[in-house]
């Protein structure tokens, strides 16, 4: 969680949550360490970009934004595979699912 010590506390939740869920079955890619919104989750060539952005001021911390990307040998994004705005908790955790099996 180390990485995460400047992130907002809405990006902290679900990256809590989802550390629950999959323990150990990804790791934190955070190409993004000046946006205290958004974290990368990766496994293998697969990355999964989540923002709170739009949600910041909401206390629920629901309607997550997130892409799913297939990654170049050398890191850079060679398909952007699902885009998903304003998705619940539940269906953005079903998705994380499908993507890293």
């Amino acid at each position: 969680m180390k990485n995460l010590q400047n992130k907002d506390k809405s990006i902290i939740y679900i990256y809590n949550h989802i550390h629950n869920l999959f323990m150990g079955n990804f790791y934190i890619s955070d190409i993004w360490d000046g946006d205290n919104f958004a974290l990368g989750l990766q496994k293998g060539n697969k990355l999964i970009y989540i923002s709170t952005w739009d949600q910041k001021s909401n206390t629920q911390y629901s309607g997550y934004y997130s892409e799913f990307e297939l990654l170049n040998e050398d890191g850079s994004t060679k398909e952007v595979e699902r885009a998903l705005d304003n998705v619940s908790r539940e269906e953005l955790i079903k998705n994380i699912k499908e993507f890293f099996k």
